[in-house]
């Protein structure tokens, strides 16, 4: 006789390494996890290993268990001065830069575990900063939705600004030394560092949200799709997602070059996997009711490659954790996403031959088969159900070929 395995709150299923193509294991962390709020904008692992997340409401850090939370304090002149957080970047020495909806620019020293606020001018204090990226000499530049664009080095009592009527939606800056520009209308500039007349402009539909550049090719992420500009034929066009154009790309918020020649593209229709060298999408993570290993929410906001196997999705509703390690142990539970789920997590019994079998504390008889779970629960209007919803020992008498459920009414 098989001998029953007994475990709470979780239930682990050893699983073979095959050979084939590991799905991902999504995880979903959410208030109730410790976030501040649900909403990841941007995300930056620093030098320490901690994700930084900024939210709507609060910048987040997170060391892989729990949730530590920088809100502003109207009392206190060092903490963050605003909690809407719309871009992070890694500064030098270990600190982060942070910029926020209406309330500028932050620099965090992780040493003293308080923020400075960056003074862009005497009268800029209230700016939405839409991106950060590195300049030449340690500086920084930084760009923002009514002032311009900024150069910015630490301790610098007068940044240098540019651009100062245009609306600059998100900045780039390429391994050739040029910085791409991009503003609320579609016009994107390529800039060098002597920041004369653009090098390079040309114009695309919709605000400007991203930029990735990779090979001879600009990609650029806007509020209507995505575009790729070709830096020898100077030619720019529109590339779709959907082949069958049955969904037209929207909202490209995001661009990630993966290791393996992939570009991930973050979108309000899911996460594409797209193949540079084929120039073609080779698979695509979205949220669906009746895909049960998809993302949270089909609103992706940003990005982080973690480590080689391990990738956070920053989304409207939830950060998704894709862990793409090969398994040692599958989790099956209730309230996750996933092929199988159950509907109680406090399990007390476990028997499996060919099908699994789980009595669980107070969700009856659940009954994995194949891509299907069935659940048998206490009924008094049905004679022939499960005598009880607490299912303590599941035992095969193998002579008879029956199996026997002890239950607590």
């Amino acid at each position: 006789m098989n001998k029953v395995l007994y475990a709470f709150y979780t239930l682990f299923i050893i699983s073979a390494v095959t050979a084939q193509e590991i799905e991902p294991r999504i995880k979903y962390l959410s208030m109730e996890d410790g976030m501040s709020q649900v909403s990841v904008n941007d995300m930056v692992k620093d030098d320490k290993g901690f994700v930084w997340i900024g939210t709507a409401n609060g910048l987040n850090r997170y060391d892989g268990n729990s949730f530590k939370h920088f809100i502003h304090k109207a009392t206190d002149s060092t903490s963050i001065s605003g909690n809407f957080i719309t871009r992070i970047e890694k500064f030098v020495d270990g600190r982060l830069l942070i910029g926020t909806r209406g309330k500028g620019l932050n620099l965090y020293n992780p040493k003293s575990n308080t923020f400075r606020r960056i003074k862009l001018g005497e009268n800029f204090t209230n700016l939405t900063i839409s991106g950060l990226t590195h300049g030449e000499n340690g500086g920084m530049w930084i760009s923002t939705l009514t002032k311009g664009l900024f150069f910015w080095k630490d301790f610098e009592t007068s940044p240098k600004s540019f651009l100062e009527k245009v609306s600059t939606t998100a900045i780039h800056k390429d391994k050739t030394g040029l910085l791409w520009v991009g503003d609320s209308y579609g016009n994107v500039y390529g800039y060098e560092q002597d920041f004369k007349l653009p090098l390079k402009s040309f114009s695309v539909k919709g605000s400007i949200k991203c930029f990735a550049r990779i090979d001879d090719f600009l990609y650029v992420g806007t509020q209507d799709g995505l575009f790729v500009y070709n830096y020898k034929s100077n030619i720019v066009k529109p590339l779709e997602l959907e082949i069958s154009g049955i969904h037209k790309t929207l909202h490209v918020a995001d661009l990630l070059k993966s290791e393996e020649d992939k570009l991930l593209i973050a979108t309000s229709r899911g996460l594409y996997f797209f193949d540079i060298l084929k120039s073609k999408v080779i698979s695509k993570i979205a949220y669906s009711k009746k895909d049960r290993t998809g993302l949270s929410n089909n609103t992706v906001q940003s990005l982080l490659k973690v480590s080689s196997k391990l990738l956070y999705v920053g989304t409207a509703n939830e950060l998704n954790c894709l862990d793409y390690q090969k398994p040692i142990f599958n989790n099956i539970s209730k309230n996750k996403k996933g092929k199988h789920i159950l509907n109680d997590n406090v399990i007390f019994s476990v028997y499996k031959e060919k099908d699994l079998w789980v009595g669980t504390s107070d969700g009856g008889l659940n009954l994995i088969t194949k891509d299907t779970v069935y659940y048998y629960l206490d009924n008094k209007n049905i004679p022939s159900s499960i005598a009880g919803s607490v299912v303590r020992s599941i035992v095969h008498d193998k002579i008879n070929d029956r199996i026997w459920f002890a239950t607590v009414r």
